[in-house]
């Protein structure tokens, strides 16, 4: 597994307790945090959710990477969830 795994942090538990809308949003280039953890929280968490794998994004710059997809993304999102 990753470093990031290793590290021994609970999100799997974590994220199947939240009672709120999760919008996870990843670098599809992650090298510290795999993209199949992103994947693997998606698949624990409750609706309303949405996962977004930014295309050649790394840890940080899915937004510098894909802006307009990133914008676009939050806000159908956020509407989706306060309608």
């Amino acid at each position: 597994g990753s470093a990031f795994e290793k590290a021994g942090f609970e999100n799997d538990t974590k994220v199947a307790s939240l009672a709120i809308p999760k919008l996870l949003i990843h670098g599809e280039d992650d090298p510290l945090v795999p993209v199949r953890m992103a994947h693997r929280l998606f698949e624990l968490t409750s609706q309303p959710k949405r996962l977004l794998i930014v295309p050649g994004a790394r840890h940080t710059d899915s937004l510098t990477c894909a802006s307009e997809l990133v914008h676009e993304t939050v806000s159908t999102f956020v509407k989706q969830c306060v309608s």
